[in-house]
């Protein structure tokens, strides 16, 4: 991405969603393929797959994936702000041929049963109302494999707006006194609460979880995908750093994983997982 390019796209979305002066497209691409599509291509030969990105925002997973060398993408989102603007980067970017973006609903998606190779839902079903309908959705349309990313609903700390302690435990009441009295942020108030890990396996009926470790094959690939740039919220245009193989989080981390395995995603503040379809061959 040239310079050119980057401020292009910067005039666009500067001053909505959080995006400034300082942020760095090229970099937020690089994020979704490093840590989403690099993984993914482990798995499977993604340049003859299409890929879906339900709630795609402004593109970046659609970008990353035929930047990578996947086949096809499409983009999907309810907020037409969104999706013209992902179809004005897509050209400023020259990948407007291998794209489409559209208005959408999750909850009720446009595509035929089985006909997308590999459907992704990034930060996305803590934004949903009718959850559950949204991950049969997902379950019906995706062919070989799903990628979903979502806030830990048993983890016990709210980790989207607030940080308050127990914050997804707790009823929406309790959330306003909490937020007037320390005068912070807190969307997931006015939103469906997070959900579990349990209730999207289970949705997700035909298929199987995968990956070990958030998208990775092991803790190592995990540890060596940092740093790296950060794309969400309050942490966007910083960079996840390195994890000091001394530091004490970095013991817990290695410990938690030798005893629980792949079973760690149900004690990590985000929830992410790769699923690929029952019974199919992965290539």
């Amino acid at each position: 991405m040239d310079n050119q390019q980057r401020s292009e796209i910067l005039k666009l979305l500067e001053g909505k969603y959080q995006y400034t002066k300082d942020s760095d497209p090229e970099k937020i691409i690089e994020y979704y393929g490093k840590n989403i599509i690099q993984p993914l291509k482990k798995r499977t030969t993604i340049g003859n797959k299409i890929l879906l990105d339900v709630s795609s925002g402004f593109g970046w997973m659609v970008f990353a994936y035929i930047k990578q060398g996947g086949k096809f993408a499409y983009g999907v989102d309810i907020h037409k702000f969104s999706v013209e603007s992902s179809k004005k980067i897509a050209k400023i970017l020259k990948l407007d041929k291998k794209c489409k973006f559209s208005m959408g609903n999750i909850e009720k998606l446009k595509f035929k049963n089985k006909s997308i190779d590999i459907v992704s839902s990034l930060e996305t079903l803590e934004h949903v109302k009718k959850q559950k309908l949204a991950l049969e959705e997902i379950d019906r349309v995706a062919k070989n494999f799903v990628v979903i990313t979502t806030p830990n609903g048993i983890f016990p700390k709210d980790i989207h707006d607030s940080g308050m302690l127990l914050g997804n435990y707790l009823p929406k009441f309790v959330r306003r006194v909490y937020i007037k009295i320390t005068k912070k942020t807190d969307c997931l108030d006015a939103m469906t609460k997070v959900m579990t890990p349990f209730t999207i396996e289970h949705k997700l009926k035909n298929f199987k979880i995968v990956s070990k470790i958030l998208s990775f094959d092991s803790f190592s690939e995990w540890l060596n995908s940092r740093p790296h740039y950060f794309p969400y919220g309050n942490g966007r245009n910083k960079y996840v750093p390195k994890i000091n193989k001394k530091s004490l989080k970095y013991k817990i981390f290695r410990v938690a994983y030798l005893i629980f395995g792949a079973k760690i995603r149900y004690l990590l503040p985000d929830y992410c997982a790769v699923f690929q379809r029952k019974n199919t061959d992965q290539h």
